[in-house]
Order: C-alpha cells, then structure tokens, then sequence
C-alpha cells in the first residue's frame, strides 16, 4: 500500500477513536441510573423507563468500547503498510 492509503487508514481509527471516547464520556457508567429499575422513593419497585435507559447506557458504552479498540487496531496496522 502507499502512503496516502497508510494516512487514510491511520485517520479513520483516530476517527474511530474520537467517536469512541465521546461514547464513553457521554454512556459510561453514571451514578444516576439504578440498573434495577429500582425507584428512589417507593419500595421494591420498578421502573421501566430506568431499566430501558440502563439497557441503552450499556449498549452504547460496549459500542464506545468497540470502536476505541477497532481505532486502535486501525492505526497499528497503518504502521506497517
């Protein structure tokens, strides 16, 4: 390969990399959401909306995760093209 496609290639897991951290920052782990679907003020109690939001946060973090390892893996490779 030649250089420009070593560029490209490096850029686009630095890309993968900026969406992936933005990912994390935003769905990572917070405090506020009780992956239960537990309520605050009633007793053994679910909420449906918390566990939806729980489920989303999870899925969009794994994806975070991802795209941060495949950015990785795309500069790496673009070292030895």
């Amino acid at each position: 390969m030649d250089v420009m496609n070593s560029i490209n290639l490096s850029s686009l897991g630095l890309s993968f990399d900026i969406i992936a951290g933005l990912l994390l920052w935003k769905y990572g782990l917070p405090e506020v959401i009780n992956r239960k679907g537990m309520s605050f003020l009633a007793l053994e109690s679910t909420d449906k909306d918390e566990i939806k939001k729980a489920k989303k946060y999870d899925a969009l973090s794994r994806v975070g995760v991802i795209l941060l390892i495949l950015g990785f893996i795309l500069q790496l490779v673009s070292n030895y093209l």
